[in-house]
C-alpha cells in the first residue's frame, strides 16, 4: 500500500510545493515551514517539528506527488557561506588561468571598503546564496556561540588588514526580541 496523506496534509503539501517552485534556488524546510506558518496554515512555531516535518518527510521519503528525498537543502550545517578569495588583481588572475583549472580574481582588492552578510535565520541561506553570491555570508541561527562571533570577528579584522579598507557588516534579522539584541550579540 502506497503512502497517501490525509486532505488537509494533501493542501499543505500542494502549497508548499508552490513556494518550493516560486523561487529560482534550493530551500530548505525552516524556509517553506515560515511561508506556510505566516499563511496561517500552521499556528505556532512548535508545529514545526510535531507536524510539518513529519508530513514532509514521509511525502519526500514515499517520493509522493512530485516531492523527493533532495527535493529541499539541508542549509542549517553550514557557518560561513563563501569567502571571496582569489587573485588579488588582474595579472595574478591571468597567471593563474596557466596553473590552475579554476581561479578568480578577488573582487574585494578594489574595493572602498569589504563587506559581509551576516543573517539570523539559517533558513535564508538559499536566499541569500542567490541573491549574495559574492558575498560571504554568515548565519546566526539564534544565538552564535561566543567561538562563532570570535571567529567572525577574526575574519573580519583579517579582511581589513589584508585590503586596508574599512569593513561593513550587514544583518539581516526579524523585528522581534532577539532582532533588537543583535547589536550586543
Amino acid at each position: 500500500m502506497s503512502w497517501r496523506p490525509r486532505q488537509r496534509g494533501r493542501e499543505i503539501l500542494a502549497r508548499a510545493w508552490e513556494h518550493v517552485q516560486s523561487v529560482d534556488y534550493a530551500v530548505g524546510a525552516r524556509w517553506l515551514y515560515y511561508r506556510l506558518l505566516d499563511e496561517g496554515w500552521y499556528s505556532q512555531k512548535a508545529d514545526y517539528k510535531n507536524q510539518f516535518l513529519p508530513l514532509l518527510g514521509d511525502a519526500r521519503r514515499h517520493f509522493w506527488n512530485g516531492w523527493t528525498p533532495d527535493t529541499l537543502v539541508d542549509d542549517t550545517r553550514e557557518c560561513v557561506i563563501g569567502d571571496g578569495v582569489g587573485a588579488s588583481d588582474v595579472g595574478g588572475w591571468v597567471d593563474a588561468l596557466g596553473r590552475d583549472v579554476e581561479c578568480q580574481l578577488d573582487k574585494w582588492a578594489s574595493q572602498p571598503a569589504y563587506i559581509e552578510i551576516l543573517f539570523e535565520a539559517r533558513a535564508m541561506a538559499g536566499q541569500f546564496r542567490f541573491y549574495a553570491a559574492e558575498i560571504t555570508l554568515s548565519a546566526f541561527g539564534g544565538d552564535p556561540s561566543i567561538p562563532y562571533k570570535a571567529s567572525i570577528a577574526y575574519r573580519l579584522s583579517a579582511k581589513a588588514e589584508l585590503y586596508g579598507v574599512p569593513v561593513k557588516v550587514l544583518y539581516f534579522g526579524d523585528l522581534d526580541e532577539k532582532g533588537e539584541q543583535i547589536a550586543k550579540s
